[in-house]
């Protein structure tokens, strides 16, 4: 009788260990995950048609003539500041951007993966000036008549 109770507690003790084992192993194959919420603010250089995604150029160095640009998922749920809806935001427009990064450290190395969470619209676009030829008149045509 003792020797059955201790074998049925052995039995128990074993099958405990290897459901521990089991689950740290999970643990680490989950690895440890962080999520931040950034900031940038930049010019709009694309921004998709169904607009789930929007690149911006934060950056620009003249000197070097380089330019840093980020591309961002947008959340279905954006919160949207001065602006009804994304469709009125365009190319050349000043926005400030809240994306969240979510990093995973996993067994492959760290995953990373960014997402746009609110978008403040800053500026509208820089209207350029459309290059006009000037019309020849007789004041400056060089004809010597």
């Amino acid at each position: 009788m003792r020797k059955k109770i201790m074998r049925i507690g052995l039995a128990a003790a074993l099958v405990f260990i290897f459901m521990g084992a089991g689950l740290a192993k999970e643990e680490k194959s989950k690895g440890q995950r962080t999520s931040v919420m950034k900031e940038l603010q930049g010019e709009v250089t694309w921004i998709s048609k169904t607009g789930d995604r929007i690149a911006i150029v934060f950056s620009r160095d003249e000197a070097k003539r380089s330019e840093q640009e980020i591309l961002l998922p947008v959340d279905k749920n954006i919160v949207l500041h001065h602006k009804a809806s994304i469709g009125d935001i365009n190319t050349g427009d000043t926005v400030s951007i809240q994306y969240e990064e979510v990093t995973e450290e996993t067994p492959n190395g760290v995953n990373s993966k960014r997402t746009a969470k609110a978008i403040y619209f800053i500026r509208a676009a820089e209207k350029k000036p459309v290059s006009v030829a000037p019309a020849a008149t007789e004041e400056n045509t060089n004809d010597d008549e």
